[in-house]
C-alpha cells in the first residue's frame, strides 16, 4: 500500500520524502542521529569558518505530514482559482 502510493505520486510528479520510514525508526537510529549531529557541531566548531550544521534526517512526524498536506490544498486550491476560465 506504501509503495502504491509513492509509486502514485512520483507518476503524478509530487515531491517524494527523502525522509526514514518511522516504521524503520528505532532508539538505536535515534540515538546515533543525536551523536552525529553533535559530533557535526563538534567538528564544525573547530573550523576556522564554522557554518552551521545541518541536522540529520529524522522521519516526518504526523503532524509535519498533515501541515505539508493542508499547504499543498491551499496552493492547489489558490492555483485552480488562478488557472480557472474567467
Amino acid at each position: 500500500m506504501v509503495m502504491q502510493e509513492r509509486k502514485r505520486r512520483e507518476r503524478a510528479g509530487e515531491k517524494v520524502s527523502s525522509r526514514p520510514s518511522l516504521a524503520s525508526w528505532t532508539t538505536e537510529a535515534s540515538i546515533l542521529a543525536v551523536v552525529v549531529d553533535r559530533l557535526a557541531a563538534l567538528i564544525e566548531s573547530n573550523s576556522a569558518s564554522p557554518k552551521a550544521v545541518k541536522p540529520y534526517t529524522r522521519p516526518e512526524t504526523a503532524f509535519e505530514w498533515y501541515e505539508r498536506e493542508e499547504q499543498q490544498a491551499v496552493h492547489n486550491k489558490l492555483v485552480a482559482g488562478l488557472i480557472a476560465p474567467q
